[in-house]
């Protein structure tokens, strides 16, 4: 039975399935929906967050708890591989609640959602324009507000933006190392524009801006005492020397170990000394999203392809102790078996070097996000139906442990589903 909304705002993060996954693992808290609760928590309204992908649950269960606590504003995000999902969501909540929806929502088509409600669909970061809706109410029907740089809803420095880890059931967990790990994010963008990444799409006309060491300073003190892992969950944390400065500068001053993603051409240009800072400041592990060993797919990706070079700059990190995880992409489009195993040998060459520093793996099998440059080639050259591209249905569970990243929304290279599955197995393997 619904209650009365006196609950101003029911965040959702969606899940990527309808029914529950087997094998879950655990997943990182929806860091964007954070900040969004904790800036309408700064405005003296009322609002909770359900992380309905962290929790694992049916769809229709989403729905049951949307209906009984009958907030009167619902902000969900929504993304190209689960689109399907959100409107049989959306179809089934009452009319009275005024939806926002964000996330990945260019290039998906609302003109069949066909409800009654007030939407809001907004392009672009949330944080200002959110509160703005809530004071001022939704315009009728549906529409369209772009966030752009130009805009003044646009948050020029998120300096201020302090997210409240509270909201999180999953913050802080334990990670695989034992150690309680919580989450931070420094920067918002990338200043790199590969033609696969979502991020990237939705980053390159904003510039990337950074926080000042005494914002995350402040932060860190509102997290938990016993954390002893902070994550930094930024798109790329580390670019310049500045980054470095800045980072190394705030994680000297806390007793916990860190984590972060950097770019490949970030420790090319870094000098032997700022490696050792990061090092010195309590860094046990660094990102990297190397993607291929086929340096056909990483001109593809628009990505670097020194592959021999990318095997010196990760020996300069490995030798000083630094852990690495890297992400890789397997079938991609157009993919031949050669490229699967150019990207096995790649990997392979990366274990089996001995040195102070492990590397770990993360392969995944490629998946076509709506509005990236890849994803607009394929539609041109391949299909006339933009939205066959968006079908997920399909779950790769092969990978045990990791059921909830192995989604798939399509097979675009020249190999099957099972010879793709095959290689990602195989580099799984090589983790020690």
């Amino acid at each position: 039975m619904a209650t009365d909304n006196s609950l101003d705002s029911l965040v959702v993060n969606t899940p990527i399935s309808r029914e529950p996954l087997e094998n879950f693992t655990k997943s990182l808290p929806p860091m964007g929906l954070g900040y969004i609760c904790s800036e309408i928590k700064k405005m003296g309204k009322t609002v909770e967050l359900v992380d309905a992908f962290d929790a694992n649950i049916p769809v229709s269960e989403i729905v049951r708890i949307i209906r009984e606590k009958n907030p009167s504003h619902l902000i969900i995000n929504i993304f190209s591989i689960n689109q399907d999902i959100v409107f049989e969501i959306l179809k089934q909540i009452p009319s009275s609640i005024d939806i926002i929806i964000g996330g990945g929502v260019r290039g998906i088509d609302f003109s069949n959602l066909l409800i009654e409600n007030k939407v809001a669909i907004i392009d672009g970061e949330g944080e200002v324009i959110i509160p703005n809706l809530l004071i001022n109410g939704l315009p009728d029907g549906l529409s369209n507000i772009l966030v752009s740089k130009d805009s003044q809803y646009y948050p020029e420095s998120i300096t201020e933006i302090i997210l409240d880890h509270s909201f999180f059931k999953n913050d802080p967990q334990e990670n695989k190392l034992g150690k309680r790990e919580s989450y931070l994010i420094y920067s918002r963008g990338c200043i790199y524009s590969c033609t696969f990444c979502g991020s990237s799409m939705k980053m390159k006309k904003v510039p990337r801006r950074i926080r000042t060491a005494d914002s995350l300073l402040e932060e860190i003190k509102t997290m938990q005492a016993d954390v002893e892992h902070i994550r930094f969950l930024d798109d790329l944390l580390i670019d310049d020397s500045k980054d470095i400065e800045n980072i190394t500068h705030v994680m000297s001053q806390t007793p916990a170990t860190w984590s972060g993603m950097i770019s490949i051409l970030s420790v090319k240009k870094a000098s032997d000394q700022e490696l050792v800072k990061i090092k010195e400041s309590g860094c046990s592990e660094l990102y990297f999203g190397l993607e291929s060993g086929s340096v056909k797919t990483l001109k593809l990706f628009n990505k670097y392809s020194d592959i021999d070079d990318v095997i010196q700059q990760m020996s300069r990190v490995l030798r000083l102790g630094i852990n690495a995880k890297v992400f890789l992409i397997l079938g991609a489009y157009k993919e031949e078996i050669a490229d699967l195993e150019q990207t096995y040998n790649f990997a392979h060459r990366l274990a089996s070097l001995e040195l102070a520093g492990q590397v770990r793996f993360s392969p995944f099998m490629y998946k076509a996000y709506e509005g990236t440059q890849l994803y607009n080639r394929i539609v041109a050259e391949k299909f006339k139906d933009r939205q066959s591209v968006s079908i997920n249905d399909k779950i790769d569970s092969r990978s045990n442990d990791r059921a909830q990243f192995n989604m798939t929304n399509g097979n675009y290279s020249n190999c099957s589903v099972d010879e793709v599955s095959d290689f990602i197995n195989k580099i799984l393997k090589l983790n020690k």
